[in-house]
């Protein structure tokens, strides 16, 4: 571009050399091509903004070309053709290096000429070094991407945490075993966490059992459970579940080809069933407990489906809360079994035969989560025409209150044998507690002795500190047997009453303890009254049904107040006739 000197006062030489001011400020540079001759004219400055030594372009599109960097030709060469080809302006960036080895952006902005026929005679256009536009452009976009990645994964974190927390919120809800190992499955595909769950734990005789299982279509759920039942899995020491269930640590099958399923496969009817699935990507989850692993879970992917490490980190944290569940579950299946256990060495094995007459007994434990109980009820022949039975509860629950109700059976047994009315029997029982130190515990007992007689049968009662029987006559009135006394283990001067009652055919006995009276505690409990008012209402036909009647009145009383807790209850029923 040929100027004016500074010396040309005119108005143009002024203008010219304030766009040349301008364009080197901006370093920018101004360029010409001719499409009739390929003739490319570039201004001084635009060869600065090239870094072009003087003399060292050629003035050809194919030399502006060979200056640009490798991966920017293709795209910079389609642009400007496009824009010759629609006569629309047109805008590139791309690289160039200068000669001294410094790499740089530059802009170019290029629009198309065209004669009075309209034919493209050539373009003109405008070049500018943008290499520190572009720096900050894509620092500022740098420092975006870094802060979307950052509350990205502060979304994630967060999400993660809520959906950890709902996953610990559900499995806390259950201290069964079976229930627990249902609701992990059924989380892992409701929270989408996989598209099908199997829940597997060593045991059985393939060394593995399969509890749960879920899937999101329920459609494919008995294909699934036909695919573990017919086809259990293999355990390998070196892969897959077998590994995970020995090591602890999961495992991550990113993608499943079908190659895998026909290794994998023991017959045609298998592999079949395996690609009916559909799966695509699968992990394998250990389920930590404090002794080691207790079982795993495997998520599986289908139609498409894949997994990352991502997926495999969340998998895990899920793992870790299920295994805590289980071993939760398992402990508490556990302790249940010991309490039922020990709660059953408490109570008679059968209650003693009495013509004329039927006894019926049923004892009802408590939530677990409180321990053994205390409650109990036993019967013992005394002669042909004799029985003594009793109903107690000792103070306290668990290992220690399990001991004195042993002690406490065991003694009226004993004392049975040495005594014939029911109070003395108390006073041995008593005698025989405090001889032992039971730190301060303590038992509530109602002795009945019932004797057969010309005219039935008659029952001579005797309490410790226990609530007294009721007698339900023929006519369906309800009384209570009058008769108290003092706890036995407690005090060396206890005193011990005696009633005698008179049965005819038809009437019934019930002897129980305190948690049918207090159900419903620490709300409303079910109360003497209710309980009198039971017995009256039962079916008086047996004296089995008068206590299932009697007991389903209780528990749906406690089931009404929704009590948190519950104590055990033992019922003892006598019935004449």
């Amino acid at each position: 571009m040929d100027l004016p000197t500074a010396s040309d006062p005119t108005d143009a030489a002024l203008g010219a050399h304030r766009v040349e001011l301008a364009l080197e400020a901006g370093r920018m540079g101004t360029w010409y091509w001719d499409a009739r001759t390929d003739r490319l004219d570039w201004d001084d400055q635009l060869l600065r903004v090239f870094g072009v030594p003087d003399g060292g372009f050629s003035g050809t599109l194919a030399a502006y070309v060979d200056l640009l960097h490798p991966d920017d030709v293709e795209r910079t060469v389609a642009t400007v053709q496009e824009s010759l080809q629609t006569g629309r302006d047109h805008y590139v960036e791309h690289r160039v290096v200068h000669p001294d080895g410094s790499l740089h952006w530059i802009s170019g902005t290029g629009r198309v000429l065209r004669d009075e026929a309209g034919s493209v005679v050539g373009m003109v256009g405008v070049g500018a070094d943008i290499t520190e536009q572009r720096a900050q452009r894509e620092a500022r976009q740098a420092a975006e991407a870094a802060t979307a990645i950052a509350q990205d994964a502060a979304v994630q974190a967060q999400s993660r945490l809520a959906l950890l927390g709902r996953i610990s919120g559900v499995l806390g809800g259950s201290l069964d075993v079976t229930t627990t190992l249902q609701q992990i499955a059924h989380l892992v595909v409701r929270e989408r966490l996989a598209d099908w769950c199997v829940v597997q734990v060593p045991g059985g005789p393939t060394g593995l059992t399969q509890p749960a299982l879920a899937h999101r279509d329920p459609e494919m759920v008995a294909m699934a459970r036909r695919l573990q039942d017919d086809y259990p899995p293999r355990l390998r020491e070196d892969a897959g579940l077998g590994k995970v269930l020995r090591t602890g640590k999961p495992e991550l099958w990113p993608s499943i080809p079908d190659e895998l399923l026909e290794e994998s496969a023991e017959d045609a009817t298998h592999l079949e069933i395996l690609r009916g699935l559909r799966m695509t990507s699968a992990m394998i989850i250990p389920l930590p407990g404090r002794a080691g692993v207790l079982g795993a879970v495997t998520m599986i992917g289908s139609d498409g489906r894949t997994f990352d490490p991502e997926d495999l980190a969340v998998a895990v944290e899920v793992g870790v809360r299920a295994g805590v569940a289980l071993d939760n579950a398992t402990l508490y299946a556990d302790r249940d079994t010991v309490a039922r256990t020990l709660q059953a060495s408490l109570l008679p094995a059968a209650l003693p035969d009495v013509p004329g007459a039927e006894v019926v007994a049923l004892h009802k434990p408590g939530r677990t989560a409180l321990g053994v109980g205390g409650d109990f009820y036993d019967g013992v022949a005394l002669g042909e025409d004799g029985w003594l039975l009793a109903v107690g509860d000792v103070c306290g629950k668990g290992v220690e209150a399990a001991a004195l109700t042993g002690a406490v059976r065991y003694a009226v047994r004993t004392a049975a044998i040495l005594a014939e009315s029911p109070a003395q029997v108390l006073r041995i029982v008593n005698d025989a507690l405090l001889r032992e130190d039971w730190t301060g515990r303590f038992a509530t007992l109602v002795l009945a002795r019932l004797d057969r007689t010309s005219a039935g049968f008659r029952l001579t009662v005797s309490a410790a500190g226990h609530p007294a029987p009721l007698v339900r006559r023929t006519g369906g009135t309800v009384e209570g047997v009058d008769v108290e006394g003092t706890l036995v283990g407690l005090l060396t001067e206890a005193q011990f009453g005696e009633t005698v009652v008179d049965l005819a055919d038809g009437d019934c006995v019930l002897l129980f303890t305190d948690g049918l009276t207090e159900a419903g505690a620490p709300g409303e409990m079910f109360g003497d009254e209710r309980l009198a008012a039971a017995l009256a209402a039962a079916d008086p036909s047996s004296a089995e049904r008068v206590t299932r009647d009697v007991l389903a009145r209780v528990e749906a009383f406690a089931t009404g107040t929704r009590s948190a807790e519950r104590d055990d209850m033992a019922v003892l029923a006598v019935r004449v006739g």
